[in-house]
């Protein structure tokens, strides 16, 4: 019921449930945290996502990578790319969604420069820098990404049909 509501668009309304359900006792499972995140998201309330981490922490559903896929978006959604990396670091296996909505939110957020990313100690230089060259490539004119990719190719990174096709 959460899921539909958030998927209608009624935010708060998913959000309330959430709570109306939380103060019956109804435990909620990673499809429920992840629902109620993603409303919080849409809803821009910080602070109720927030509320919602604490849960997602007290019932051990902080491991799920849907939950923490929605945390990540959530908290970038609200301006905080700091908190949504920190979820990204403590996954043990992040998947294709965790690593586009870190990198999305990163480009959106200004840490476009490779540096900034790897400093950041985010990426593994194959897939980071493969997912780099295709966020330019959809992003920036033609010279960023080729540019980029000659300085992986400096780097000793060899291209194959990923760097080649992005």
């Amino acid at each position: 019921m959460i899921a539909c509501l958030e998927k209608q668009g009624h935010s708060s309304e998913a959000i309330k449930l959430f709570y109306l359900m939380r103060h019956t006792g109804v435990e909620p499972n990673q499809f429920i945290f992840s629902s109620v995140v993603s409303a919080a998201a849409e809803s821009g309330d910080l602070l109720y996502g927030e509320n919602i981490h604490a849960c997602i922490f007290k019932f051990g559903f902080e491991s799920d990578v849907s939950v923490s896929n929605a945390l990540i978006r959530m908290y970038i959604k609200n301006g905080c790319v700091d908190d949504g990396y920190r979820v990204f670091e403590t996954m043990t296996w992040p998947d294709l969604v965790s690593w586009n909505t870190l990198l999305s939110g990163f480009q959106d957020y200004g840490y476009s420069d490779q540096d900034q990313m790897f400093s950041a100690r985010c990426l593994s230089k194959d897939l980071g820098q493969i997912l780099m060259i295709i966020g330019f490539a959809q992003t920036e004119k033609e010279e960023k990404p080729i540019k980029f990719l000659n300085s992986m190719q400096q780097e000793g990174v060899r291209p194959n049909e990923f760097t080649v096709t992005g």
